[in-house]
């Protein structure tokens, strides 16, 4: 048996496609799991015959960002995802790796967790569609203690420069990485071969039949490409660490986010100059537009993190007192009013001694945003729907909120709320009339959608 036939199992195809069949895009239907042994017969036969070829996917899905700007994220096809993701996640133990600090290559498919559902409900992932919801909450939670311990126990830590990786998925070389996954995975040839003529053709959409050599698919499921751009960045971690280590600075990154703390702001746009220097190696730069100088304390308000630590510690008076801190300071600091919305939303679901009056109000305001609204998943659409008292106008005004812009993935998540939960609207007052007027308003709304129209809204049975 051959390391592609060990791997590409009916089983684990089948666990991709459920994936994908429970995402706000369900590109799955459920006929297509009676088809799964003549698809893996099908694949097999094509790696046999050298004749495999990511199709063109069907369409991208438009995350809103700022000032109109948008993301777009490919929706591949159920095949090409099984592919891509049967592979990564038989690589994740030689790409996934620990540095200290460094958060975002922990391994999709952990062996064991032990965490309540209620805990890492707190701060659902957006889109909620990783493999392991518990193990992002787990690395997401030790990010954040880490930055309260660094800003209260650290010394040096006077101030905090803050940055990104510009455009980050779409700047990873692909020749780079693909020697740097041929290195680390070396006894893996043969799905190594596989992984690059996957990553070389899987934007066939817009370059062509012209191999790629810039850019990764940033996925709806984003486990796999999480995992390779993570690795990719091996070599810098290492470096960088040192330099910070040297320096006194700490250096702390998740995903693309990079954070380092020192004693003053001259020593850290020195470090900004570093790090650029060394991300230049991978063909990387860092978000000049996204890089910022802040005192400790500004830095610790702006990531909410004392009311992040009260919500860990599931202590209801400290966090409405840090809600009302927020309310106050929003007007002249900047905050994550993301972050806090989504956590408020999850608190109080699941703690009645936090839904006061006050509180409320405060998600009621946060609602009437669009651009608050449109960070929602399909379940903090449900629990906000119950927090806000199950009233049909809120839920209409919400729903033609979303649809008032033309960004398709935040419809994608009202989709998945009605067909997921439908039945929870229905009992607790909203009319079938309401509900399909929601779905009209989306249907209205998505004409340029080829996306939502064609696999988020079909699934919506009222």
């Amino acid at each position: 048996m051959s390391a592609l036939e060990a791997i590409f199992t009916e089983k684990n195809i089948r666990k991709i496609w459920k994936k994908l069949r429970d995402s706000a895009v369900p590109v799955v239907n459920a006929s297509d799991y009676s088809q799964v042994a003549q698809f893996r017969e099908m694949l097999l036969s094509s790696f046999k015959t050298n004749s495999y070829m990511p199709s063109a996917g069907h369409g991208y899905l438009g995350f809103p960002k700022s000032h109109g700007c948008t993301r777009f994220v490919p929706i591949l096809t159920k095949e090409d995802m099984a592919v891509f993701y049967i592979i990564s996640l038989a690589l994740q133990d030689a790409l996934a790796h620990d540095l200290p600090n460094v958060f975002g290559g922990w391994q999709s498919v952990p062996k064991k967790i032990e965490e309540s559902k209620q805990d890492f409900e707190l701060f659902d992932p957006y889109l909620n569609e990783t493999f392991s919801q518990q193990v992002w909450f787990q690395n997401w939670r030790s990010f954040n203690d880490l930055l309260r311990n660094t800003v209260i126990h650290q010394p040096s830590a006077s101030y905090v420069v803050t940055s990104d990786v510009a455009n980050f998925y779409d700047s990873v070389d692909v020749p780079s990485l693909m020697r740097h996954v041929r290195y680390q995975a070396s006894d893996y040839e043969e799905l190594v071969d596989l992984l690059e003529i996957f990553l070389s053709y899987w934007d066939r959409r817009i370059k062509g039949y012209k191999p790629s050599n810039k850019g990764i698919p940033q996925e709806l499921i984003g486990d796999a490409s999480r995992l390779l751009s993570h690795s990719f960045l091996r070599r810098f971690d290492a470096d960088f660490t040192a330099y910070c280590e040297d320096r006194d600075l700490v250096y702390i990154r998740w995903a693309d986010d990079i954070i380092v703390f020192g004693p003053d702001p001259n020593q850290l746009e020195l470090s900004m100059h570093v790090a650029s220097k060394l991300m230049l190696r991978s063909g990387l730069n860092l978000n000049a537009s996204k890089t910022k100088i802040y005192r400790k304390s500004e830095f610790k308000n702006f990531r909410a993190l004392d009311f992040l630590e009260a919500i860990e510690n599931k202590d209801t008076d400290a966090m409405t007192k840090e809600l009302r801190r927020i309310e106050k300071r929003v007007v002249k600091q900047p905050v994550r009013m993301d972050t806090v919305f989504k956590g408020a939303i999850s608190f109080m679901a699941y703690n009645a001694k936090a839904r006061t009056k006050r509180n409320i109000d405060f998600l009621r305001a946060q609602a009437s945003s669009y651009e608050q609204i449109a960070t929602l998943n399909f379940s903090h659409h449900l629990k906000l729907f119950n927090l806000l008292g199950q009233d049909q106008k809120q839920f209409t005004k919400l729903a033609g909120l979303i649809c008032s812009k033309p960004y398709a993935a935040p419809k994608a998540e009202l989709a998945k709320t009605l067909w997921k939960y439908g039945s929870n609207y229905s009992k607790a007052g909203v009319s079938d009339a309401a509900l399909r007027g929601a779905k009209r308003r989306m249907e209205n709304a998505s004409k340029d959608s080829e996306i939502i129209r064609t696999f988020s809204l079909p699934r919506i049975e009222i």
